[in-house]
């Protein structure tokens, strides 16, 4: 299956490059896969909703870990460059079984249950929101 181009967004340097912060250490250019999970996707270039973080859940990252970056920020290529990747299972879950957050996928269920009546709170289907 190809995605159509209308599906893919590139991003600049603010987005993604990943590094350990502001100061020095390994670094690289990185992308991320996201999934829209309003039922109305049309086109990405046409919407208003790119920075509506309930909009997309990020199901995979790679950073390609080539650089270091120095006190002064400039960057030396790194002796042994590597991929750093992550794909969560709770992520994938979310997706197939058509939620919208994370912690609504089967998974973290139990969980945020158990936590809710720790808390003492009245179970509600958002009871995440009050980590």
């Amino acid at each position: 299956m190809q995605l159509p181009t209308s599906q893919i967004l590139k991003m600049g340097e603010e987005d993604n490059f990943w590094s350990m912060g502001e100061g020095e250490g390994p670094c690289g250019p990185c992308t991320e896969i996201f999934y829209d999970t309003y039922s109305n996707k049309g086109s990405m270039e046409n919407s208003n909703s790119l920075n509506d973080e309930n909009r997309w859940i990020e199901i995979w990252n790679l950073v390609f870990m080539q650089y270091s970056r120095q006190s002064d920020g400039s960057l030396t290529n790194l002796k042994i460059p590597c991929v750093d990747t992550g794909m969560g299972l709770e992520r994938i879950s979310t997706v197939l079984q058509g939620k919208t957050n994370t912690f609504d996928c089967d998974a973290f269920q139990k969980i945020t249950f158990f936590i809710s009546q720790l808390l003492k709170e009245k179970w509600q289907k958002d009871v995440y929101n009050l980590f």
